[in-house]
């Protein structure tokens, strides 16, 4: 078909193809044929992209060749042209997509449409075709008279007959004989042309010349010689097919090209090769045309397909970094999931919380210390670490925590060891919330949620529990923590105030499921207690933490800077200021603090020194400091919320203690002008509240201030639990609960969002009225005499802590305010409500 040829060139090294040159309708043409023997959709690919390389200049490509068509339109010698159509672009992947429920089949493989400059001449030949016909028959002409030797396989000879047979009658061979190697070879030539086939079952066609079809063109990687299937992927398409062949698919999403087939076959059993020279011919004669109706021009303003291809590899990287950001982001918001699942309380936000407030420089005696290194080195070891209440054990555990993530985790990658870090807050008030299958799963979860990818043994643990709304057994979290833990060379396992874990008995289960896992890895276990527990393990180290005098003078010097202005010049008093402090701190850590906090606000030297004088050492030193802190709180705005936080049954967050503040006695809602600034709260307290950073929650400075509060209850707040009882009393009678229970999850949820005390006040009520029955029994009976508030109040307070599904319908249904005040114990309400 060339109209000239033109001399070969040498190949670079890397490009193994063999081209033809030359020149077709003032168009040079670069000719490429796939390795003699290779078929398919990959060798396509690695063809084009070599040609690409070599030719940079190349606009766009015509894949000319043969292919099966598809009965009644198409016959053999037809020529397909790759066309948009019925919403395809022209080359559909019919062996992509993906295999759905009852048989079915969804198409996904859809590729990309041929050029514009090629569209646009196809409908200008279309249109000529309409007028004038097509030149194909003249091209093929033109063959015979240069190349005579070609004409009897590529021109048509009377030898060529088209028969397409039903789709459901398969091809005979001779007596119904398979063919063998051993049948002569007339019978086997025989065969291929179908001579012992049955023509009643051939299709009944009136003859007619050669047509050009333009449309959709099927592509895969494998050979089709059976009807049905052949009828059964076109009706998956809606019919649309004209066309299969096996190597389109491997361009047309990357290489800018157009597809040109001849019909040689049907597709079907009675398949062979006759008609494949001929329709190669048709095929290459229109590909010649539709040069012909190509300005040179449009070529050359068309891009080059080097460009198109690096613009659409490109955009594929571009789709392709948009995936993984998406797929980065899905991961990180289903480990966030997990999490959240796996364990109650966050220890990475209590880390933080507690982090965020050390002093640089101190602890590095510990960090020094020898039993320390000893451990951090040792396989399998366990370090006990005591010390008295207020030295700062939890401060040594968050730094520990911070050196143990600073030494090794950057380190992993390129040493190729897997280091794990699992940490634990052991926090008093919070015990409900951390039983033993609850530290189980905290562990589980720092243990797998650091993995590049989430474990697929939890995902599917998740799976198992979340619809249900049940929480993983003990022993499924100790077999994943087994699991999990072979993915690890060393894992560091770090729990403070051990002696804060709940009762004996979750005590034991923890630190035997620990030390079994040190039994089958490398687990270095370190904790942190008080001297009055002292687990029994063979090889244990022990390591005393006290406040090293050095760090409590770094401390100290420190904050001088925030105290009067009279301080400020004065060397004798700040060394006056310092040595008293670290003489009566005695190396507890936390004394030092809320002493030099009792400095802050005095005005004058005299009574600096006055404040100085007092302090006291040891526990008493801290009950004085806690009641110097209370003295100094001299508003109603810091007394209230310190009662709350020390006599509530359970840790607060700060929605709930600034919606507490502003209930008011007699009220049927909480007024919106009435809340308090959270900061104002906190900072009107002396230092005696901090409120968590991550977590929210509302806490006493240290565990040793509970205690001392408490203690002194009945000094400091006498009236505590009437005015708890009252404000839980007049905040369940309000009349967003007069409706009664909940229909449904969802619903319940918007109610403890939009009233945070709702769940304190279910829950608790009756407990702070036990000591004080009869200054509520009015609020009490409004309550339990009021069907509605009742039901609200009951559903609450049932609500199961699995939250598995419909977990709010499965409460007690029907409950009375006698069933409420007998479950509380409140038996002079009970005799109140009945006389």
């Amino acid at each position: 078909m060339l109209d000239q040829r033109h001399d070969d060139l040498a190949n670079p090294a890397h490009d193994h193809n063999a081209y033809t040159l030359g020149a077709m309708h003032k168009h040079n043409v670069v000719i490429v044929c796939l390795p003699k023997g290779e078929v398919g959709t990959n060798s396509a690919a690695a063809v084009a992209t070599r040609m690409i390389s070599t030719f940079p200049s190349i606009r766009f490509g015509l894949m000319v060749g043969i292919g099966g068509g598809v009965p009644p339109n198409v016959r053999l010698g037809d020529v397909v042209v790759i066309t948009p159509a019925n919403g395809f672009p022209g080359v559909v992947q019919w062996d992509m997509g993906k295999a759905e429920q009852m048989d079915t089949f969804t198409q996904t493989g859809a590729l990309n449409t041929p050029p514009s400059a090629v569209l646009t001449a196809l409908t200008k030949l279309e249109c000529k075709h309409d007028m004038e016909g097509s030149s194909i028959s003249q091209y093929l002409e033109e063959i015979a008279l240069k190349w005579p030797r070609l004409a009897p396989k590529y021109t048509r000879s009377e030898t060529l007959e088209d028969v397409c047979f039903e789709a459901n009658y398969n091809h005979a061979t001779n007596e119904g004989k398979k063919r063998t190697h051993e049948d002569p070879i007339e019978w086997r030539n025989e065969d291929a042309c179908c001579r012992f086939c049955d023509r009643s079952r051939a299709l009944k066609r009136q003859p007619r010349e050669m047509v050009v079809h333009y449309g959709l063109i099927a592509s895969g990687n494998q050979v089709i010689k059976d009807a049905t299937f052949r009828d059964k992927i076109n009706s998956r398409m809606g019919g649309n097919i004209l066309c299969f062949e096996m190597e389109a698919a491997g361009l047309m999403n990357n290489f800018p090209c157009a597809v040109i087939r001849g019909i040689c076959d049907y597709c079907d059993s009675h398949k062979n090769n006759g008609w494949q020279e001929h329709a190669a011919a048709v095929a290459a004669a229109f590909a010649k045309e539709l040069l012909s109706v190509i300005p040179p021009a449009r070529v050359t303003d068309t891009r080059a397909a080097a460009e198109v291809m690096k613009h659409i590899s490109d955009g594929v990287d571009l789709i392709r970094r948009g995936l993984f950001s998406l797929q980065s982001t899905q991961e990180d918001q289903h480990r966030k999931t997990l999490r959240c699942w796996l364990s109650p309380i966050d220890y990475e936000a209590i880390q933080g919380d507690i982090y965020r407030n050390y002093q640089p420089g101190t602890g590095k005696w510990f960090l020094d210390d020898f039993q320390f290194t000893h451990w951090l080195a040792t396989p399998s070891e366990t370090l006990f670490c005591t010390g008295i209440q207020g030295v700062g054990k939890t401060m040594m555990t968050a730094m520990v925590v911070d050196n143990l993530r600073a030494r090794f985790l950057h380190t992993i990658d390129s040493q190729h060891v897997k280091i794990g870090i699992v940490f634990l807050y052991c926090i008093y008030e919070r015990k409900n919330e951390q039983k033993s299958d609850d530290l189980l799963a905290s562990i589980l979860s720092q243990l797998a949620l650091e993995q590049e990818t989430i474990p697929k043994s939890i995902r599917e643990l998740y799976n198992r529990h979340h619809q249900g709304r049940t929480r993983p057994s003990k022993q499924e979290l100790s077999n994943e923590i087994h699991s999990i833990m072979e993915k690890y060379d060393t894992v560091f396992v770090v729990v403070d105030a051990l002696d804060e874990c709940g009762d004996d008995a979750t005590r034991q289960d923890i630190l035997c499921e620990l030390f079994q896992l040190q039994q089958i890895s490398d687990t270095r276990l370190m904790f942190t207690s008080r001297p009055n527990i002292l687990p029994e393990h063979d090889g244990m180290r022990l390591l005393t933490i006290y406040a090293n005098e050095k760090d409590v003078r770094r401390y100290l010097r420190s904050q001088i800077g925030h105290l009067s202005k009279v301080v400020e010049g004065d060397e004798v008093l700040q060394h006056k200021t310092e040595t008293r402090i670290v003489e009566s701190a005695n190396g507890i850590f936390l004394l030092a603090q809320l002493y030099m906090s009792s400095l802050r606000g005095k005005e004058t030297k005299k009574a600096i020194y006055r404040e100085l004088d007092q302090m006291g050492t040891g526990n008493e030193g801290l009950d004085q400091a806690y009641h110097s802190a209370y003295n100094r709180i001299d508003s109603e705005l810091a007394r209230s919320p310190l009662c709350w936080v020390v006599c509530a049954r359970r840790v607060l967050t700060a929605d709930e203690l600034q919606h507490a503040l502003a209930i008011e006695p007699g009220t049927r809602s909480l007024d919106p002008t009435n809340f308090y600034d959270l900061q104002e709260i906190v900072s009107s307290c002396a230092c005696l509240m901090v409120v968590d950073t991550i977590s929210k929650n509302i806490r006493l400075v240290h565990a040793t201030a509970k205690d001392y509060f408490q203690r002194k209850s009945l000094d400091y707040f006498p009236d505590a639990q009437k005015n708890i009882a009252a404000s839980c009393l007049t905040y369940l009678g309000y009349a967003a609960f007069e409706h009664g229970a909940c229909p449904n999850d969802e619903t319940f949820e918007e109610r403890l969002q939009q009233f945070p005390v709702f769940d304190y006040a279910s829950r608790y009520w009756g407990h702070h009225c036990r000591d004080v029955e009869g200054s509520i029994q009015t609020l009490a009976t409004a309550l339990f005499l009021h069907k509605g508030r009742t039901s609200s109040a009951s559903q609450c307070l049932f609500i199961s802590e699995s939250r598995r599904f419909s977990y709010s319908q499965r409460t007690p249904m029907g409950f009375t305010g006698v069933h409420l005040a007998s479950y509380f114990g409140l038996h002079n309400i009970i005799a109140y409500v009945i006389i």
